[in-house]
């Protein structure tokens, strides 16, 4: 087994509940939801195991404007677009006709912290917008947990 990179432009879609951002939006003219710059706000550091960079907390990449929607009920949504280079262990004893399987391995930064928990809201994948490639062909795509790690 040989280590490459794995080179994926990804969409997380991740959200969050703060107590303390809430309001009664009758109260506040029917406004249910603000959209405010991601530095004015609490987010739980998200973390790239895997990653080959050395900063491997999850941030948008080169984006100074990163921003999230708060909703009247404290969840916050934030979408966050990375270029990722991640480890992937690739077998090349039966080239050309190996089926590889790469992950991206995400963790949050305090294992200890009971307050911050991973969990996935929708275990699919849009594999509607991956541009193709001659060299080589996705099957598939999933989302799977193994929350021992959180």
């Amino acid at each position: 087994m040989k280590q490459k990179a794995l080179s994926t432009s990804v969409v997380f879609q991740i959200s969050w509940k703060d107590e303390l951002l809430t309001w009664n939006k009758t109260n506040h003219n029917g406004f249910d939801n603000l959209i405010v710059s991601l530095k004015s706000v609490w987010k739980p550091d998200v973390i790239i195991l895997n990653s080959l960079k050395e900063d491997k907390v999850l941030t948008n990449d080169g984006d100074d404007t990163n921003y999230v929607t708060i909703n009247s009920d404290g969840m916050i949504k934030w979408c966050v677009y990375v270029n990722l280079k991640t480890h992937c262990k690739v077998s090349m004893k039966f080239y050309p006709f190996e089926t590889q399987v790469c992950y991206i391995d995400i963790t949050k930064s305090y294992l200890d912290d009971q307050s911050v928990t991973l969990n996935i809201a929708n275990n699919s994948m849009d594999l509607d917008r991956i541009d193709l490639n001659s060299e080589w062909e996705i099957f598939d795509g999933s989302i799977s947990a193994d929350f021992s790690l959180s």
